[in-house]
């Protein structure tokens, strides 16, 4: 069963270059852990984000020591957010 964690970040734009820096670690280090990830700006408000953590096991993911010293800077730098974690319908649920 596939797992999403979605995080809502208020980010100041003057400090935008970092954040997505910030981002693009986790990005890369989450993906390198097996997940994926994806990172949305509100339409109407440019320094408001949604970041998408998804993977089969994300608790395994998100303690993996790259992923969390990368989560973990971004926190430190702009907050925590707030977060939201999914899990995904089976099939056997909606039938």
């Amino acid at each position: 069963m596939r797992q999403l964690r979605g995080t809502r970040r208020l980010v100041p734009l003057c400090e935008l270059d970092e954040y997505i820096a910030g981002w693009r670690r986790l990005e890369a280090t989450f993906t390198a852990a097996g997940g994926h990830a994806w990172l949305f700006r509100a339409a109407n408000r440019q320094d408001q984000f949604l970041e998408f953590l998804e993977a089969r096991d994300l608790a395994t993911l998100l303690e993996h020591p790259d992923v969390a010293a990368a989560l973990e800077a971004l926190d430190v730098s702009f907050g925590e957010g707030v977060y939201d974690e999914w899990e995904e319908v089976e099939p056997s649920i909606i039938s």
